[in-house]
């Protein structure tokens, strides 16, 4: 069985990972409403554009909830995920799938309207 030390270094590292998919999304966010009128004159399928704006916020949602999760484990030194693995489950597959299938949707769309 590993360590309190290693279990805390893990922890930190996943800390660490979400901060930046919640960077990533954020970013792609404001990259995206800010240049999608000058890159696109007469854009075709908007509701993509609306479906990775959706994915993208859940996946900063999803990132926010498993950083005060991951940060509560490492200052009470608990295993919240270890009481709840179902539920910590869904929440890293929105945070890591909502980028995913943000960036897949915004592939098509560009494909779609720059092709």
């Amino acid at each position: 069985m590993a360590d309190k030390e290693n279990i805390n270094d893990a922890r930190k590292m996943e800390y660490d990972s979400f901060k930046h998919l919640t960077t990533l999304c954020t970013g792609t966010l404001l990259l995206l409403a800010g240049f999608l009128d000058k890159l696109f004159s007469d854009p075709q399928w908007l509701a993509l554009v609306t479906a990775v704006f959706i994915c993208l916020m859940l996946s900063i949602a999803s990132s926010v909830i498993l950083m005060f999760v991951t940060s509560m484990e490492i200052r009470e030194n608990v295993g919240w995920d270890e009481k709840h693995p179902s539920c910590v489950g869904w929440l890293h597959f929105f945070s890591s799938g909502g980028f995913v299938i943000a960036l897949i949707i915004f592939s098509v769309f560009f494909v779609k309207n720059y092709g």
